[in-house]
């Protein structure tokens, strides 16, 4: 499975997946500050699922016409959240 993570995803979440899953971010692959809906078009032929904290990505795009998957994270305390991930590139841990 490919997986992409959108910019707003903390970077360091890759080594969370498993181990048979090829995760990407949005700046690896180049498309860093692309709007949404290009964004949504070009992944799909190229990822299984995006993975994002954009909550407003429902009301914004006509995501019936997309061919991949999509995963929205919500955090209520983003201040938590960029403190824990930061760890999680030095040893395991759960969110």
């Amino acid at each position: 499975m490919r997986v992409l993570l959108d910019e707003n995803i903390d970077r360091f979440l890759k080594s969370l997946f498993a181990s048979d899953m090829e995760v990407f971010t949005v700046r690896e692959q180049g498309w860093t500050s692309m709007e949404n809906g290009r964004l949504l078009r070009v992944a799909q032929h190229e990822f299984d699922v995006l993975v994002t904290m954009d909550k407003n990505l429902e009301h914004q795009q006509n995501l019936n016409v997309i061919n991949m998957g999509i995963v929205v994270i919500r955090v209520a305390d983003f201040h938590w959240y960029s403190r824990s991930c930061l760890d999680c590139h030095k040893k395991p841990c759960e969110i």
